[in-house]
């Protein structure tokens, strides 16, 4: 392993801004993966024989691809792109595409046959998603289908190979070719027999937490870098503004957290004695209660403190409008500052009216929202995140828009500025760039 030291030492000379990420891989040596791979804990898989067969210049490069595997989280958008076992061969060469087609112009030399954009009929400088997706439209073909899987243990297709030596016709291990480059559950979130398990005595995974954390500080020193010098391709400019400033879908976390909180009630029914039971006359003169369908009850509470703008108040009446719309719920709102005022029943986002502008205390919001009665299932807090919060988990569930600019200056009102927010509020940040 003395080899991929010295690689980590040379890439860490020629990229400084890869030093977190670097420095947190837990190598380890194993001749079950034919070449390098990586998992989602981070540790990085190694044969001897193919870092042996490498140049330094190449086993530099290959590790930085590794790398960019684990820095663009290839496992999770994986997921979202509902990749699986059947077609995950079309996401690796996606993601190989997508990370390669930078080298050149980082410097990075790489191992002969290794997947380049043009090489599968792609223009550079595309996204992996659209790769994945323009390969599924050329009829999900794997170019090099039956050369290697890597599911079952080794390089040979399913149900070949014992994970240590190939299958007759397969490339070796200590070759470079990209049929049996297998990259491993980070590449596209599927396990492999070779990797270890997550609590491994000696090769402990990296959490999830400190996982991101090391993509944000790797991506913080990568601006920094382009600011000062502007020497980084654009692909990679793009990927570190995403995780530093990410444009998060919030009407659609905010309308799946709204659903998740409504999910014990919608479906559910009520017994009632003014409806008759639809089966009463096989029950004789004995009265049964008949039943109508629970539609969900919830609070609204709007911010209308000082410190919130007109502009996020527009966006906290379209929130008000979207929840009658989609939810199907009956709706309360109160406007609240340092103190609640009465509840709303409202029908449309226009009947709202919107009192307050003093300090703020959305507390006060939660505690009246809890106090109405028939009880709501839900409350929704539209605020700008300056405000203290319960400090024990409410009765209900809550959920909390906040919002913020993510690019807005510093010392400005921005929700990523704004962390205290209690675990059991499920927070989802509403950016105001739009």
């Amino acid at each position: 392993m003395e080899k991929i030291k010295v690689a980590r030492l040379g890439l860490g000379s020629k990229a400084p801004y890869f030093t977190p990420g670097l420095w947190a891989l837990r190598l380890v040596s194993t001749e079950a993966v034919p070449t390098m791979a990586v998992d989602e804990g981070w540790r990085l898989y190694v044969n001897p024989s193919f870092a042996d067969k490498l140049s330094e210049r190449e086993l530099v490069g290959v590790l930085w691809h590794e790398l960019e595997h684990l820095l663009r989280a290839h496992h999770a958008r994986a997921r979202e792109m509902g990749v699986d076992r059947r077609i995950h061969r079309l996401w690796n060469l996606a993601t190989d595409a997508a990370i390669n087609d930078g080298a050149q112009e980082l410097g990075f030399t790489l191992p002969e046959g290794v997947i380049y954009p043009e090489r599968l009929g792609l223009e550079p400088g595309g996204l992996e998603e659209a790769y994945y997706r323009a390969l599924l439209e050329q009829g999900a073909e794997d170019p090099f289908q039956g050369e290697g899987d890597g599911l079952d243990g080794g390089v040979g297709a399913e149900g070949e190979g014992d994970g240590a030596s190939p299958p007759p016709g397969a490339a070796e291990p200590g070759r470079s070719s990209a049929a049996t480059w297998d990259h491993g559950s980070r590449a596209d979130s599927l396990k492999r027999p070779w990797e270890l398990p997550r609590y491994h005595a000696e090769h402990p995974a990296v959490g999830e937490v400190q996982a991101a954390q090391l993509r944000e500080e790797v991506a913080r020193r990568v601006l920094e870098h382009h600011r000062s010098r502007g020497t980084l391709p654009a692909g990679m400019v793009r990927w570190a503004e995403g995780v530093v400033n990410p444009v998060v879908p919030w009407r659609r976390v905010l309308q799946g957290r709204v659903r998740e909180g409504l999910r014990r009630v919608q479906g559910c029914a009520r017994a009632t004695y003014e409806r008759p039971y639809r089966r009463q006359a096989a029950f004789g003169r004995v009265l049964m209660p008949g039943s109508y369908d629970v539609r969900p009850r919830v609070a609204v509470v709007i911010d209308t403190s000082g410190s919130v703008s007109d502009r996020m108040l527009a966006h906290a009446l379209a929130e008000v409008d979207a929840l009658l719309r989609k939810a199907g719920a009956e709706v309360w709102a109160l406007a609240v500052d340092a103190a609640a005022a009465q509840a709303q029943k409202v029908r449309r986002a226009h009947e709202v009216v919107l009192l307050g502008g003093g300090g703020t205390d959305m507390r006060v919001g939660i505690e009246a929202a809890l106090e109405l009665r028939p009880k709501v299932d839900l409350v929704v807090v539209l605020t700008d995140g300056f405000t203290p919060w319960p400090a024990e988990p409410p009765r209900v569930p809550v959920v909390a828009g906040i919002f913020g600019d993510p690019g807005a200056p510093a010392g400005a009102h921005a929700v990523y500025a704004v962390p205290e927010v209690p675990e059991f509020i499920k927070a989802v940040p509403i950016p105001l760039h739009e």
